[in-house]
């Protein structure tokens, strides 16, 4: 049956993108070393027929020597592919188990054994080396009003009521302002989340401020950072002129003006629960900036 099977190839990794080592990664990598550890003569390198690995991604001690290569490259860890010969033992194994000849060796001999024993002892102990410098910080999920397991999955998308209009709409500095105060709040920082979420409303105000703007009246701005006070007093009377409605958004303003102005304060200090009440308030005070963006750039097409 394993002779019928169309052999899957190891992963070709074309471009360098580092990645992060997670948790879930370290145990994994521990789970393939300890498995190539382990072997001993007559264990099998290949499937039977010569195939490195199966339709379902199973194999053995060569397909678990390939996918300890791949995890190194993808970490940037490339320095123990070469400092082990990692490549040259791949090359070799491939070379001896793999033939299509029927009377090639498929399980592991004495020889091959204790040069496999070699390699992974020193792929292991540089691995292990580089683990230690590794600082993992574990977050206490806060149990608020948030739901913090689905919004950092998704980005906070369900935080959104019209979440097609804003981020098809939303500048890179709001999104990251709002991406980094949710951070500072996993991480129990809640003042720091208070600032931050403050200057993404203030971000996105300017933007209103300067979407309501005539062409004239562009040309005779003479500062792309107006400040909190001034941009919502002339939001307020563009909008006026245009009879488009802005309670929703005033009563948001309002509330975060107040905020804004306690934080000023240099002894003030925020808790978390009031840190999460203001980061949703921001977040519906940014919603309503974006619709009534979309429908200014409506009005005027």
């Amino acid at each position: 049956m394993v002779e019928e099977e169309q052999e899957l190839q190891p992963e070709q990794i074309n471009e360098t993108v580092i990645e992060q080592i997670t948790l879930i990664d370290a145990y994994t990598i521990g789970a393939w070393i300890e498995y190539i550890r382990l072997a001993r003569p007559q264990d099998l390198v290949v499937f039977p027929s010569g195939a490195i690995s199966d339709q379902e991604g199973n194999g053995y001690i060569l397909w678990t020597l390939y996918l300890v290569r791949d995890f190194l490259k993808k970490k940037g860890l490339e320095f123990i592919i070469n400092d082990s010969r990692l490549d040259d033992l791949i090359t070799y194994f491939q070379t001896k188990y793999t033939s299509k000849d029927k009377s090639a060796p498929r399980a592991l001999d004495e020889n091959d054994s204790r040069i496999l024993d070699q390699t992974i002892e020193i792929i292991r102990i540089l691995l292990q080396k580089e683990l230690s410098k590794k600082r993992i910080i574990e977050i206490e999920t806060h149990k608020g009003i948030l739901d913090y397991d689905t919004l950092l999955s998704t980005r906070l998308v369900p935080l959104f009521t019209y979440p097609d209009t804003v981020f098809k709409n939303i500048s890179e500095i709001v999104s990251h302002d709002l991406l980094e105060a949710f951070r500072a709040l996993l991480f129990d920082l809640p003042t720091a989340s208070v600032m931050i979420s403050l200057r993404a409303v203030e971000a996105a105000i300017r933007e209103l401020y300067f979407k309501l703007l005539s062409d004239e009246e562009l040309e005779e701005s003479h500062s792309l950072y107006p400040t909190w006070n001034y941009a919502v007093s002339e939001i307020k009377k563009q909008l006026e002129k245009l009879s488009i409605s802005s309670k929703r958004l005033e009563g948001y303003l309002d509330f975060l003006r107040e905020i804004r102005n306690s934080a000023e304060y240099p002894d003030k200090i925020f808790g978390l629960n009031e840190a999460e009440r203001i980061f949703v308030e921001s977040i519906h005070a940014i919603e309503e900036i974006y619709l009534l963006i979309e429908k200014i750039q409506k009005d005027k097409s």
